[in-house]
């Protein structure tokens, strides 16, 4: 998974600007967390699927068409600290998503790579075959795709 340079960097800048007001999954409506607004695509008593502001560009090496994140309203860390009810909730969104051909990934709570300590998982959909050409400059997320 990877973002083009001038996506990962805005949103390396938004972690940095962002990072001492909160978490941006519990303040939604914040404008100082979500300063682009948030669209909330569906939600269930327990969870909400929203649109990534910062979606990745390219996953599995195919591009990206779409990128949502399922997240609970409570803050927790793991799949692990849902409520009964949560879970089943989850995991009908898990099940609804898989079936529109979205594919799922959650970071573990001990990940390096996550960003954000609220549990979320990213449901992405991907188009096309795999890109005619890549080119790695220094960072992962310094990736030239060509389709």
């Amino acid at each position: 998974m990877y973002r083009m340079r001038p996506k990962q960097k805005a949103y390396d800048r938004h972690l940095k600007k962002t990072g001492e007001f909160g978490c941006p999954f519990c303040e939604i409506d914040d404008p100082k967390l979500n300063p682009q607004g948030t669209n909330i695509l569906e939600e269930t008593e327990h969870c909400l699927v929203i649109e990534n502001i910062f979606s990745y560009d390219a996953w599995e090496g195919r591009k990206v068409t779409e990128h949502l994140l399922a997240i609970p309203k409570r803050h927790t860390h793991s799949l692990g600290d849902l409520t009964p009810e949560e879970r089943v909730e989850m995991m009908d969104l898990f099940c609804k998503y898989e079936a529109a051909d979205y594919n799922m990934y959650s970071r573990a709570p001990g990940s390096g790579a996550r960003s954000h300590v609220h549990l979320h998982t990213h449901f992405i959909k991907t188009a096309g075959g795999p890109p005619r050409h890549l080119t790695y400059t220094r960072k992962p997320y310094s990736l030239i795709i060509n389709w």
